[in-house]
């Protein structure tokens, strides 16, 4: 059993016949089914345009939460855009401590943010790769 076939059977048995379900399923299904590349860098908009629902949906909202967290289909990153248009992806340590104080340096320069908030974007990955690797049966 390939691994994303554990976690489809998994999505099914915990999430039933509810709309979080079937967007779990697609997207996991867009990942094995898409050259790789495309699954390096998801934002919400790209996944929402995938599903067909608005980025701000709840379901699709839950569906990334579940797939990250609980599934682990999905890792969620967070990338830095700066004044000069450059851009930086975070450290999960950088992440950490930016979500514990409210702030966040430069990763090149060091200089503390005014409005990191307005300087972040979300993004989502996955690998193919790992997804269809064969997993012992439990």
């Amino acid at each position: 059993m390939r691994r994303y076939e554990k976690i489809e059977q998994e999505i099914a048995k915990v999430l039933a016949d509810r709309a979080v379900a079937g967007y779990c399923l697609a997207i996991v299904n867009f990942i094995v089914s898409n050259d790789e590349q495309l699954s390096r860098h998801l934002t919400y908009r790209h996944l929402s345009q995938i599903l067909k629902v608005e980025a701000s949906s709840d379901e699709l909202q839950a569906a990334i939460s579940l797939l990250c967290s609980r599934f682990k289909a999905l890792r969620f990153h967070m990338e830095f855009f700066d004044e000069e248009g450059a851009t930086y992806d975070l450290s999960d340590a950088e992440l950490s401590y930016f979500f514990r104080t409210g702030m966040l340096a430069h990763p090149h320069t060091g200089q503390i943010i005014k409005d990191p908030s307005e300087h972040l974007v979300p993004y989502l990955s996955a690998s193919k790769k790992e997804l269809l690797s064969d997993i012992k049966n439990d």
